[in-house]
């Protein structure tokens, strides 16, 4: 698959979930092939994943999408260091990590909304901790809360004084 991309010289390569369903050792090798084809030919990857740790490894920007909608976008490192977006939040706590002893994972509680595109609404905001009046109103906008870091929440909303 990745020779026929190539095979007509493209600038942007998008790999769809590259590594699904293989194992460890020859996921490694595949996202080794993907940097090495990347520094060679000087093309842009774009990783669809749900797989965080190859965000993290890998790019160097992610944009966090939810329900068909870019919830956050910014560098990787920030991102992963200072997740601005509760449904971010959310799937960092999610993630299994060696040096935490715990008894359960961390889950999002409730459902994608099956039909987003007749909602006026934040999409999240039914699953969200911090949902206020305005979330079941109104779809926030992208808030800068970094140098290139955009979270789409009201929470970030600095003009806001009372909620």
């Amino acid at each position: 698959m990745i020779a026929m991309a190539l095979s007509s010289h493209p600038s942007l390569l998008i790999a769809d979930e590259p590594t699904t369903a293989l194992d460890v050792t020859i996921q490694a090798q595949i996202l080794a092939i993907l940097r090495d084809l990347q520094a060679r030919l000087g093309i842009t990857t774009l990783f669809i994943t749900h797989d965080l740790a190859i965000i993290a490894e890998t790019c160097d920007r992610v944009a966090v999408l939810y329900a068909g909608q870019v919830v956050e976008i910014g560098p990787t490192e920030e991102i992963f260091r200072r997740p601005g977006h509760p449904y971010t939040q959310g799937l960092i706590r999610a993630v299994p990590r060696p040096d935490r002893d715990v008894e359960e994972l961390a889950a999002i509680p409730g459902t994608v909304p099956s039909n987003p595109g007749f909602l006026h609404h934040c999409l999240f905001a039914p699953r969200c901790a911090h949902a206020w009046d305005r979330c079941w109103t109104e779809q926030p906008p992208q808030f800068p809360v970094g140098e290139m870091h955009r979270v789409a929440c009201f929470l970030h909303d600095s003009s806001e004084v009372n909620r």
